[in-house]
């Protein structure tokens, strides 16, 4: 939304990540204008006569940790036309997409490696044409998904519910329109702080969505990983099944179990060490072997 501040016109975001994608936008000549209720304007100056473009915002389908994405479907209010744009995390948008754009797709998963490489947090954005009756049909069955009581319940407890049915039917058949790649900046004084409770000998997780590339950088950059730090890296490419993560498991364990008993008298000897885990192999753990978890925690 618009805010006027001392006469100025600043915009004011739910996040950070929204602000900096709607300043990239202005500075591709995609201009925020403002939001009323349910209604957005824009102004384009791509073409030769810079024009306002308005649409209506009809649905906002939700992020959650589940579906790793969010879309908004808006009506164009000159043409009238629908579309469905959706952003979200490439392990997932990637298998959304139609089979028509493999080079784009493939040029665009080389960006992406490049920018994780840079410790830049991506995401995929892509959109679809809606058939206005198709559409109505649909809209008339989600919005009763989201008066049922028991589906919100359902979806609150991250069960399968039939609101995000209903949301996965409407993400497919999506045309690729390109990747952003955005800086997380950490608040002054995290990384002292993320060192010093190293220094103290507490241990530390660090959740995040982030492609594992990204998130080994962030690492580095908080000092909770530094040179000196053996990496442990377990991930479904290289492990696939159950079997061969509580394997590596728990050869780490081992390993780091033998370091620290072999150098009880010598502290300065004892090596740090991190275990990084990628989305798949951390669901696989969790969920069907309670032991592999444990020995993640050993680790």
């Amino acid at each position: 939304v618009t805010e006027v501040v001392g006469g100025e016109k600043r915009l004011s975001a739910a996040s950070p990540d929204e602000s900096a994608l709607v300043a990239a936008a202005a500075s591709f000549g995609f201009e925020f204008v403002d939001r009323h209720q349910n209604a957005v304007r824009i102004i384009d100056r791509c073409t030769a006569e810079a024009q306002e473009l308005s649409f209506e915002v009809l649905d906002v389908l939700e992020f959650s940790s589940a579906r790793r994405r969010m879309s908004t479907v808006v009506r164009d209010v000159r043409s009238g036309s629908l579309t469905l744009i959706c952003k979200g995390a490439d392990s997932v948008m990637l298998t959304l997409l139609t089979d028509t754009e493999a080079s784009m797709r493939d040029a665009t998963e080389r960006h992406m490696v490049e920018h994780s490489n840079d410790g830049l947090r991506t995401l995929v954005v892509a959109s679809k044409q809606l058939d206005p009756k198709a559409y109505a049909a649909w809209s008339a069955k989600y919005r009763r998904a989201l008066l049922s009581a028991d589906e919100l319940e359902r979806k609150a407890r991250d069960e399968p519910n039939e609101i995000d049915a209903l949301c996965d039917e409407l993400e497919v058949g999506l045309s690729l329109l390109g990747s952003t790649a955005i800086e997380d900046k950490l608040q002054d004084g995290v990384p002292a702080c993320i060192a010093d409770l190293g220094r103290a000998g507490i241990a530390m997780w660090v959740l995040t969505g982030d492609k594992q590339e990204t998130a080994i950088n962030i690492a580095f950059a908080c000092q909770l990983l530094d040179m000196s730090t053996k990496t442990q890296v377990i991930n479904a490419q290289k492990y696939p099944t159950l079997r061969h993560i509580a394997s590596a498991l728990a050869e780490g364990a081992s390993a780091s179990s033998a370091d620290l008993h072999g150098d009880m008298g010598d502290t300065q000897a004892l090596q740090k060490r991190a275990l990084v885990v990628d989305g798949e192999a951390l669901e696989m753990m969790l969920k069907d072997d309670p032991d592999a978890a444990t020995a993640a925690c050993q680790l």
